[in-house]
């Protein structure tokens, strides 16, 4: 038996998966800790982020939800 919770974010996409024998994964309390203990926090848009070389001779602005 196996249960699955997929989650789709901004870029990118989360699968947690829980198998088991018999009913294990449909009866044991387990099963719920484990599924509702997933959170997702919102991370706050700072604008960008600025990447500077070590030898300093260049850097890149990456928008920062990719960094």
């Amino acid at each position: 038996m196996q249960r699955y919770q997929i989650h789709f974010l901004q870029d990118e996409i989360y699968v947690f998966k829980m198998s088991g024998t018999e009913d294990y994964v449909t009866a044991g309390p387990e099963n719920d800790l484990f599924f509702n203990s997933i959170r997702f926090h919102k991370k706050e848009n700072s604008g960008k982020y600025i990447y500077t070389a070590k030898a300093k001779n260049f850097e890149i602005n990456f928008p920062s939800p990719y960094v």
